[in-house]
């Protein structure tokens, strides 16, 4: 059975990843407005391929921010 949820599980793990990296609030976590503070490349879109990009590219400034 495939998992539903998968997605909206990765949407909180970024989320929450981003909190303890940053020290932003939740609201503060919104793809667009991470996009602008960060002066990111992809922007979400709702179109798959950008929003993975959009991911990958969130997930990468996480890891840089903690280490």
């Amino acid at each position: 059975m495939q998992d539903v949820y998968a997605v909206h599980r990765a949407a909180l793990k970024r989320k929450l990843k981003l909190m303890g990296a940053t020290g932003c609030t939740w609201s503060q976590t919104a793809g667009a407005k991470m996009s602008k503070q960060f002066r990111l490349t992809h922007v979400p879109t709702h179109n798959a391929l950008d929003d993975a990009k959009h991911q990958a590219e969130l997930f990468n400034l996480i890891r840089t921010l903690k280490s």
